[in-house]
């Protein structure tokens, strides 16, 4: 559910992004009754004194979902940049009338400083309890488990393990739909009302805090090393080794043996149906690979006749009127396209002269 908050009288889309309340250069534009542009001009002419993941941050713009998570419009390019409350400061120093003042002091305390109001929230709320949770006999944790021990937001945990290359869904994360979901429901202290639950075993938690630069120490780092022992873990008939350990063993063997995709697809269904689970997860994966492999075929062919057929000058006309007459829905396959175009353009720019 989106929420709003009222600044100067205007209301801005509260952001959040690896733990940190954000905003958009059209947020700033708007609370301080700035023309459009003037907070992205700011920024370009004095980027070298703003430090990335700790001032700003660059996000990928991959599908409708984030549009929504930090109010991004359909023709809106395909990065944005998010300011952090140091980023917002720094940005405004420039601003020095009276309004720019009275905002400031309004964004940083009712925005920005959130900390003293969940403070008071959680007075009134119940606290949350970090409970074990088993998938097929693996200790696992769910979105809301590392929102409660690291701090990052539930959907900015999300938007990582779907948009980054590095996680594999069957391996390092799992979507749970369906009857999966409702086996998982019964054994575990979970919402009932819920659809769909992503869940992750702990190597794709390790990932997770290593991608952002998380080392837990003291006490953290012992809640998740007891979180993750396989002391007491849910039965699993007789097999002695739960079955997520046995993919991520035959995914590890494969990769040092350097099997081919169709093999390793053969061995991970393989230790589903022995464990009497559902290949669904297996299937999902090896569609993905074959589709990848379709797409790439097709992309190479397509670009070999162009460059066999075509002169620079043409191709780029191809690439504008591609981008004029385009009714595409889908963001990635625009990104697609137009990264397609100007690969060829640059390949036709090296090997033969412009017509």
């Amino acid at each position: 559910m989106e929420k709003w908050t009222n600044i100067n009288e205007k209301q801005i889309l509260t952001k959040e992004f690896s733990g940190k309340r954000v905003v958009t250069f059209k947020d700033v534009d708007l609370v301080h009754e700035r023309v459009n542009g003037t907070a992205s001009r700011n920024f370009r002419s004095n980027k070298e004194h703003f430090i990335e993941n700790e001032d700003f941050y660059i996000i990928n713009i991959t599908n409708d979902e984030i549009r929504r998570q930090f109010g991004v419009k359909k023709n809106a390019g395909r990065q944005l940049i998010l300011l952090t409350e140091t980023g917002y400061l720094m940005l405004v120093k420039s601003f020095t009338d009276d309004l720019a003042w009275k905002v400031q002091r309004e964004l940083v305390n009712v925005y920005f400083n959130v900390h003293h109001l969940k403070v008071e929230q959680s007075k009134l709320q119940e606290p949350y309890k970090l409970t074990k949770k088993f998938y097929n006999g693996n200790p696992v944790m769910v979105l809301k488990d590392l929102e409660f021990l690291i701090g990052t937001s539930v959907h900015t945990i999300g938007y990582i393990l779907k948009s980054n290359n590095q996680f594999t869904i069957g391996v390092d994360y799992f979507l749970l739909e369906g009857k999966e979901l409702k086996n998982f429901k019964k054994n575990n202290d979970v919402s009932k009302l819920i659809g769909s639950l992503i869940v992750i075993p702990k190597q794709g938690v390790d990932k997770l805090l290593n991608l952002l630069l998380l080392k837990p120490a003291g006490e953290l780092r012992e809640t998740f090393e007891r979180y993750f022992e396989l002391e007491k873990p849910v039965p699993q008939g007789k097999n002695k080794v739960p079955v997520l350990e046995q993919l991520q063993a035959c995914k590890f063997i494969a990769d040092d043996l350097k099997v081919g995709e169709a093999v390793k697809m053969s061995i991970y269904r393989m230790v589903c149906e022995k464990n009497g689970i559902g290949t669904a997860v297996v299937d999902k994966i090896e569609h993905r690979k074959k589709l990848d492999k379709e797409v790439k075929e097709i992309t190479m062919k397509y670009g070999v006749y162009l460059l066999e057929h075509f002169t620079t000058h043409e191709i780029i006309d191809m690439k504008n009127q591609w981008v004029y007459d385009n009714n595409v829905k889908s963001e990635k396959v625009k990104s697609y396209m137009l990264k397609l175009f100007d690969i060829i353009i640059k390949i036709s720019t090296k090997t033969k002269r412009t017509a």
